[in-house]
């Protein structure tokens, strides 16, 4: 019975230096680089039986090991890698995953199944149609990163060095990088249904203090810009949370894709769409969580965006009648005013009349007591008019040069041409007093 093995090794490229050493230690045990510029390619047809070579895979490198020595069993294989392994001392945090083909030429299938559980147990297979033969996965989850195959082909054709050699662990590395971002989505997914339930939490307490009667009338508007900013953060990481599940979902659906490509591209393989629904269930699983997450982000950012202008017309709604409060106040402010000023107006104006009063009788008082001789010489009417017209000049002007003192310019005018004409009156009062006066004593 002819055994064979293979293994595809993953590494990120950042880590990709690690495996130098490996490489190294891998020559040292015989194995030579494989021929062919894209896999490891042709494996079955070259004299070498052991044979090491690189791919890339998107951000990964992967490392692929063929053995096929004559007198070899697969757990023979298995300890010569192994040994190899630890002799490079090769970092096993850098290897992403480490994929294993068990494969033979011959036998019996179920007695290679029984073989392989012993270098690997297994609890389930999952079959792959192959053209004249038969390929296995055995189970579907391995820790670490590891996987086995099982493979039984009795003629080593083109394809299957092709298949084995590239097709293969490029298909694996695929479906790595889709398992990678599944967890990372699954975890996304699970802290952004808790963020969400957090938000609206605060969303409903917003809206249930929104309908309270008794809260309503108790709240101002400082308390409903404060609910506005706080649902605007809110908002804001919905927002944000289903922009980071929008992107995760596209990520897992072009890497679904990519997977449905590469199986129905590959000729080796005759498996049809109930295989793809075995390999894709988990993965289908969690994009359907993630449609579901979807949705109800999508309906918490519209009611978030829905209350947001619930409580801002809220707020439009008591500014107005603040503002119309305001006014009213303002109007009735502006009515005492006037009332104010109405009433001021008048005590001016009674105020002007005893001034004036006063005044006429004062001045004819001091007149008649200053200058008697001459008093008595002016005719009582022009006494009446002189003492009229000196009163009322005199108020007049005091009133004038009081308002030209408080700001009112436009009365400087009016101040100069009156107090000019009282001087001019009191000049001829003290003029007149004084020439009557000289002739009263002749």
């Amino acid at each position: 019975m002819a055994f064979f093995m293979l293994r595809y090794y993953y590494f990120l490229d950042d880590d990709a230096g690690s495996m130098d050493s490996f490489v190294g230690e891998l020559k040292n045990a015989a194995f030579r680089p494989g021929h062919g510029s894209s896999g490891l390619r042709p494996f079955f047809a070259q004299s070498e039986d052991r044979v090491v070579t690189r791919l890339q895979s998107g951000n990964m490198v992967v490392l692929v090991l063929g053995i096929k020595d004559a007198e070899g069993g697969w757990e023979g294989y298995h300890q010569t890698i192994q040994d190899a392994e630890q002799a490079s001392a090769i970092n096993n945090d850098d290897i992403l995953a480490n994929i294993t083909i068990l494969g033979s030429s011959a036998g019996e299938w179920d007695v290679l199944l029984e073989e392989a559980r012993e270098l690997c147990a297994f609890q389930h297979i999952i079959p792959f149609s192959i053209a004249n033969g038969q390929l296995a996965r055995l189970d579907w989850k391995w820790p670490k990163g590891r996987a086995f195959y099982l493979l039984r082909q009795e003629d080593t054709l083109p394809a299957l060095d092709r298949f084995l050699g590239s097709s293969l662990p490029l298909l694996e590395g695929t479906l790595i990088r889709l398992n990678m971002i599944s967890r990372l989505n699954r975890e996304r997914n699970r802290l952004v249904l808790k963020e969400k339930l957090e938000c609206d939490q605060r969303l409903s307490g917003i809206l249930h203090s929104q309908l309270v009667s008794t809260q309503i009338s108790e709240q101002n508007v400082e308390q409903l810009e404060e609910q506005v900013q706080s649902l605007s953060l809110s908002y804001g990481l919905v927002a944000g949370d289903y922009s980071v599940i929008t992107e995760g979902s596209s990520n897992m659906n072009g890497l679904i894709g990519d997977v449905k490509g590469q199986v129905k591209e590959e000729s080796f393989l005759t498996t049809g769409e109930e295989f793809l629904e075995i390999i894709l269930r988990p993965y289908n699983s969690i994009m359907g969580a993630l449609h579901r997450t979807e949705e109800e982000l999508r309906l918490s950012r519209e009611n978030h965006q829905a209350a947001i202008d619930v409580v801002r017309s809220r707020i439009d709604l008591m500014l107005s009648r603040e503002n119309f409060r305001t006014q009213a106040r303002i109007k009735d402010l502006m009515e005492l005013n006037t009332s104010i000023q109405q009433q001021s107006l008048t005590f001016q104006v009674a105020a002007g009349i005893i001034e004036f009063i006063v005044l006429a009788y004062y001045s004819h008082s001091l007149w008649k007591n200053l200058a008697h001789a001459a008093y008595d010489l002016v005719p009582p009417w022009l006494q009446f008019v002189v003492v009229l017209l000196f009163s009322f000049n005199t108020v007049y002007c005091t009133h004038l040069i009081a308002e030209f003192k408080q700001g009112d310019t436009h009365v400087r005018k009016k101040m100069l041409l009156f107090s000019l004409f009282l001087f001019l009156l009191l000049g001829l009062i003290i003029g007149g007093t004084y020439w009557l006066e000289l002739n009263a004593a002749h």
